[in-house]
Formats: structure tokens, C-alpha cells, sequence
């Protein structure tokens, strides 16, 4: 429950190919992307709506993402002709995502018992820190889950198994699920002790 993750909703288009947008082999990424078509159809987004966990498509942001297009390329843009916002199919989800934007990955800290045994600025040892037994979380990836995800399996499976982590130490301890509640305890010093 102290985990501070925000629901963001996301709304992706889809867009029926034309013999222009045929063409396109490879995705274009920017603020929003546009995919290949896949059995006709291109996959275009999408939105990033915080707080909002409605799960219903909605024409306003097809024509958000349609004005994505227009930025990533007025050429492509133009290969699909007037599209009515109205018209389009697409798929809605909702994702997790943190304040700083970056995912949560890392064994969970039981946080009443932080709170009672280390006041603020504490210099108490890591070792003393009050984990909760085989809890680990891989949260907080937002929009970026399919590269991020598989990543921070990785630092789980690492620290499980006593491994040598898939990344340097600086950037385990900026995914360090717990930096949140330790920061606001003046405990900066601890985070990403479980990766030490």
C-alpha cells in the first residue's frame, strides 16, 4: 500500500493501411508511434491520460492520436486520407506508473515496521531493514513496459538467486521499490540495499 503508483489510461488507434502506408517497414516513434501493418491495419498512440482508468474507446483520442501522426510525418499522415475520429477501432488499457517515471522493481519493505524502528535520519545498518519475506514487485513501467519489463525480471531473478545484477548498482538502486518511503524517512542512505 505504499507503493505511490498513479492508473494512466492509454488509447491506442488503429487505422486501416492504405497503399501509401503499405510502405512503412519499420515503426516511427517520437511523442507517439505508428507500427507496419499487421493484416491490414497500423497500430497508432498513444494517449497518456493520468488518473483516468476508463476503459471505453473515445473519439477524442483517436483525433489526439490522429494529431500524433500529423507530427510524426505530415507524409504519412497525408497517405491516410481524412479519417473520420468517429470511425476508428482501437484498444484501450490502463497502466502504473510512478512519480518519477521510472518502474519498481525489487523486494518490498514492510512499511509500519520501517516506520516504528527507523526514525528520521536514523543511522541504523541495512541489515536491520524489515523486509517483507518473499514479497518482490516488477511495477511502474507506464508506457514503456515492453522494454523495461523483461529488464527489471532480470534484477528480480538476479537478486533471488544471488546473481550478478543485469545492471550497475546505480541504476538497481533508482528501481529500488522502496526509494519512495525511504526518501520521505530521510533514509536516502538505505535505498537500493537489498542490491548491495
Amino acid at each position: 500500500a505504499h507503493l505511490p503508483l498513479e492508473a494512466v489510461r492509454g488509447q491506442g488507434s488503429h487505422l486501416p493501411a492504405s497503399a501509401a502506408s503499405e510502405q512503412l517497414r519499420a515503426v516511427v516513434c517520437t511523442e507517439g508511434y505508428i507500427g507496419p501493418a499487421r493484416a491490414g491495419v497500423h497500430c497508432l498512440g498513444a494517449t497518456f491520460d493520468s488518473g483516468d482508468a476508463g476503459l471505453d474507446l473515445r473519439a477524442a483520442d483517436h483525433a489526439e492520436n490522429l494529431a500524433t501522426l500529423r507530427q510524426i510525418s505530415l507524409a504519412l499522415s497525408a497517405g491516410f486520407g481524412a479519417l473520420a475520429p468517429e470511425s476508428l477501432d482501437g484498444r484501450v488499457a490502463v497502466r502504473s506508473v510512478t512519480p518519477d517515471y521510472l518502474p519498481m522493481a525489487g523486494p518490498l519493505l514492510d512499511a509500519a515496521e520501517t516506520l516504528l524502528r527507523f526514525e528520521p535520519g536514523s543511522r541504523r545498518a541495512a541489515n536491520d531493514l524489515p523486509w517483507l519475506g518473499g514479497l518482490w514487485v516488477n511495477t511502474g513501467h507506464g508506457s514503456k513496459g515492453m522494454l523495461t519489463a523483461p529488464l527489471c525480471a532480470e534484477l528480480i531473478a538476479a537478486g533471488l538467486e544471488r546473481e550478478p545484477l543485469p545492471m550497475d548498482a546505480p541504476l538497481a538502486a533508482a528501481l529500488d521499490p522502496n526509494r519512495f518511503l525511504l526518501r520521505a524517512r530521510g533514509l536516502k542512505r538505505l535505498i537500493g540495499a537489498a542490491f548491495g
